[in-house]
């Protein structure tokens, strides 16, 4: 397990349980050019949370070109995220309903970087 953190350390997810909130991890998820996903599930397994799951695979989903995560991934993470419904932040700023996530959450989380502010 420890071989796993160290090299999520160095690849930039150490800011998945450590940001600043969503603003700063949205910004350290746009530097990553790609994951491995098997890393990355065996990472999200070793918490045994559901909604490690549901938050990541909703994140993750707004960068899954750039690095280079395929639909497999995200269905793996939908199947692991159980029924219940979440929210990514605050009551106050997670205003939509992400059917497909069963999560609350802001509309668009990329528009915290198209901002060139890291406040909301």
């Amino acid at each position: 397990m420890k071989k796993y953190l160290e090299e999520l350390h160095q690849a930039g997810l150490f800011h998945i349980r450590h940001s600043g909130g969503l603003e700063e991890l949205v910004m350290c998820f746009s530097l990553i050019t790609y994951l491995k996903e098997e890393q990355l599930l065996t990472y999200l397994e070793a918490y045994r949370k559901q909604f490690l799951f549901q938050k990541a695979g909703f994140i993750l989903s707004y960068f899954q070109r750039e690095m280079k995560l395929s639909d497999a991934f995200f269905k793996e993470c939908r199947q692991r995220t159980g029924k219940s419904i979440r929210y990514l932040t605050d009551t106050s700023s997670a205003k939509v309903y992400h059917k497909e996530w069963n999560l609350y959450a802001p509309e668009n989380i990329l528009s915290y970087l198209e901002q060139g502010d890291i406040s909301p």
